[in-house]
Formats: structure tokens, sequence, C-alpha cells
């Protein structure tokens, strides 16, 4: 889809998410496994780190690094969420290689602005720039937003 400002990659993200992955993961998640433990949330979310985890390693055999990518980017955003910021760094830098190693330069574009995101909560704002610039300059690449020229920005 087209984006017309630079802030709109950000909505596109939670989209792609809120439309793909969430449900999935939604579906793991049930009354009973709400109590804390293990340092994560809910039983569910350690539940689900797994079953994602063997998902985006049947994925990586099949060679759907497309579907792959998205699922290491959910297992990030659980690990974030549950203060595992190594963790969920980690995983992002799987995602980055994968997604490189694919045809799809969206998918790049993606890990890097949900590792700008990352990297801001942590407070690594020179890393974050990096990572969003790049982001943006591949949006721009193929297409996904215009420069901000094209925009009436100068």
């Amino acid at each position: 889809f087209k984006q017309r400002n630079d802030g709109g990659i950000l909505l596109g993200i939670i989209y792609l998410l809120m439309l793909h992955i969430v449900p999935a993961y939604a579906a793991l998640v049930t009354e009973e496994n709400l109590p804390e433990t293990n340092g994560y949330q809910s039983k569910s979310d350690s539940q689900a780190i797994k079953t994602l985890t063997k998902s985006a390693q049947e994925y990586a055999c099949q060679g759907r690094v497309k579907d792959q990518v998205k699922t290491l980017l959910e297992i990030a955003r659980i690990y974030q969420m549950n203060g595992h910021t190594d963790k969920a760094g980690a995983v992002l830098d799987t995602a980055t290689t994968a997604a490189r190693q694919s045809t799809d330069k969206s998918g790049v574009g993606w890990v890097l602005s949900y590792q700008g995101n990352l990297e801001t909560a942590a407070g690594h704002s020179q890393k974050a720039l990096q990572s969003f610039e790049e982001s943006l300059s591949i949006a721009r690449d193929i297409k996904d937003i215009p420069h901000r020229t094209d925009c009436g920005f100068s």
C-alpha cells in the first residue's frame, strides 16, 4: 500500500501485525493462563513464543521467508512487552538476516522499523535513527512512500 507521509509506516506495521499475527496469538490466550510466571505476563506468552518459534523454523525450512519474518516480529514483540529487550533484539537480528536474504525488500524495511522502535524504547536514539533512516530509504526505493518533496515538504 502507498503511504502519504513518513509516519504512516508505523501504522502500516501495526496494521500488518493486527491482520496477520495477532489473531493467531490471541487464540492462544485463555483466562486460566493469566497469572504471572517465569518473568512473562502470562503462561500463554511463554507458550506463544514456543509455538511461534517452531512456526518460524518451519517457515524457514519451507522457504517461506515472508511468513518467517512476520512470525519473528511477533516473537520480538512478545519479548519486548515482557521486558526482555535483549531477547527481542536477538530475534530482530535473525529477522533482519532472513529478510535481507529474501527478494522482498519491504520485509527488511518493516524489521528495521521495528528495530528502531525497540532501540527508541531502550533509549538508544542514534541506533534507532539509523534503523528508521534505512527503513525509510528502503520504502522510498520500492515506492512504498513518496519522497518528502513529493508531499510538498522541502
